[in-house]
This record gives structure tokens, C-alpha cells and sequence, in this order.
């Protein structure tokens, strides 16, 4: 109408990229939960708890979000990864640095397991995005997409772009 033609937010490579893993993404998951899952958003709908950036607040996020994609929360380690940098903002007047780092990680070991956590599957968030309860939300989905891919035998760890997927 206006001269103007929409235009996708990525490359040709991209997308093909993103079509195959959804096709991945299917068959490994199934059709059905593929299809009935919805999308969540970060409104008080979603997430009613108040969020106080403490780790009993993320606590709540975590179980929340594991309700969301359907993962056993008695199944998974959640620990805090500690921000040795916030010390130092505090302690220097002049600090100047960002909050960059690992915001998150998967780890996954079965050896000599035994009791309430016999999976081996910890889900680490770090302390620094705490302030940030979207980044924190964000970060704790993409590691439980660790446990449902990685953690299932779905994919091995060493497929390529498994992050990614």
C-alpha cells in the first residue's frame, strides 16, 4: 500500500535454519506437544508471584516455568551462581565493567547417583542478573531446554548448534 513489503528479522540461512529445527523439534517431541504448546508471556497472568530478586523468588520462577514446559521440578538441582562482581561495584567508587559471563548453566551426571536428585541434572543461574527477572526467566528456560533435549538422550552434546536448538 505504501511502498512497503514485509520483510522477516532474518537471512534466508536463518530461517531455513529455524524451519529444520522446528521439524527437528517435532519428531523428537512429538507433533502433539509441539502443536498444544502456547506461548508464555511476561505478564502477572503468567507469572502472579512477586518477584523480590532473591533466591527464594527464583525459586518460584523456576518451578513456574518447569510447570510451563513440562518438566519434573523433583528432578532438577537448581544452585545460584554467586556475583563476585557486585563486591567489587560496591567496594570501588570508579568500577566499570558490565554483567557480562555465563548467566546460566547445565550440567549433567549420572555417576554413583543415589536419593532425590538420582538424575544427576543441575540448572545453575547467576546472581548477577538477579535485577533482571526477564533475563533470569529467559535464562532458566533455555537450560531446562538442556534437560528436555540433553537430559532425555533426545540429542547427544556433542550435535552441533544443540544451544542453539
Amino acid at each position: 500500500m505504501f511502498g512497503f513489503s514485509a520483510k522477516l528479522p532474518v537471512n534466508e540461512d536463518e530461517r531455513q535454519w529455524i524451519d529444520e529445527a522446528f521439524d527437528r523439534l517435532k519428531r523428537m517431541l512429538g507433533a502433539q506437544r509441539m502443536s498444544e504448546a502456547y506461548v508464555v508471556l511476561p505478564t502477572a497472568e503468567h507469572f502472579p508471584d512477586p518477584y523480590d530478586r532473591t533466591r527464594a523468588s527464583v525459586e518460584m520462577l523456576f518451578e513456574r516455568v518447569c510447570g510451563y514446559m513440562q518438566v519434573d521440578r523433583s528432578t532438577i538441582e537448581l544452585e545460584v551462581l554467586t556475583d563476585k562482581t557486585r563486591e567489587l561495584k560496591d567496594l570501588l567508587p570508579y568500577w566499570r565493567g558490565g554483567s557480562g559471563g555465563c548467566a546460566g548453566l547445565y550440567t549433567h551426571d549420572r555417576s554413583g547417583l543415589q536419593g532425590q536428585n538420582a538424575t544427576g541434572m543441575v540448572i545453575a543461574v547467576s546472581e548477577a542478573h538477579f535485577d533482571d527477572p526477564l533475563i533470569v526467566v529467559g535464562t532458566l528456560a533455555h537450560e531446562l531446554g538442556h534437560v528436555i533435549l540433553l537430559g532425555r538422550g533426545l540429542i547427544r552434546p556433542d550435535v552441533a548448534h544443540h544451544a542453539r536448538l
